[in-house]
């Protein structure tokens, strides 16, 4: 299997997804996107923000549910840590066109000061449906490490501990020509629902 360590603690990697290129083209051209929103906290709602622009899309009626698990199983095998299909929240589709982008942001929910969930995110799947675009990379703050998009590839990273957790900041650097499409499927530490 095609795949490179950026870093081992935490762990960063990327890796051949193995998907066929029609699945991959079928999934860059999907046309269902809305705004993308952020969760409000002090609201427990979504609206939208100054730290995230693009447009999303969720599957939630679980049209891909075969490729959410053929994802999920080329992560365990890349990573060599055995995550389940049930651990994988639905896959969302994100869209960035020119000057569009996501800020330094984790993706975990359990912050100090702030309500806890039983069953927090522990690991971040990031696929690449497309080329020919500029700028949209992937850039892990405390690590200095900037991935940039290769179509058909995962970048997987692993926060299963408070340390993993707080050095894994990232953010989707803003598209300067084109259009990024990214899937991405957040893993829980246990059954996601």
């Amino acid at each position: 299997m095609d795949r490179t360590i950026l870093s081992t603690k935490p762990l960063v990697m990327t890796f051949d997804s193995g998907v066929d290129d029609a699945t991959i083209e079928t999934m860059a051209a999907h046309d269902r996107f809305q705004k993308s929103m952020g969760y409000d906290f002090a609201t427990k709602g979504s609206s939208e923000t100054d730290w995230r622009r693009s447009s999303t899309w969720y599957d939630t009626m679980q049209e891909y549910r075969d490729l959410h698990g053929q994802l999920i199983r080329a992560a365990s095998a890349a990573s060599g840590i055995e995550f389940s299909t049930a651990q994988g929240e639905p896959i969302q589709l994100t869209r960035y066109q020119v000057g569009e982008f996501y800020k330094q942001h984790w993706d975990h929910f359990n912050f100090p000061n702030l309500p806890q969930i039983d069953n927090d995110r522990v690991a971040t799947l990031i696929w690449y449906l497309n080329d020919g675009f500029e700028g949209g990379a992937t850039h892990f703050n405390h690590l200095n490490i900037t991935v940039t998009p290769q179509r058909g590839r995962c970048l997987l990273f692993y926060y299963p501990d408070e340390f993993s957790k707080n050095m894994l900041m990232h953010e989707g650097c803003p598209v300067t020509a084109g259009e990024k499409t990214i899937a991405t499927i957040w893993i829980r530490g246990s059954a996601w629902c």
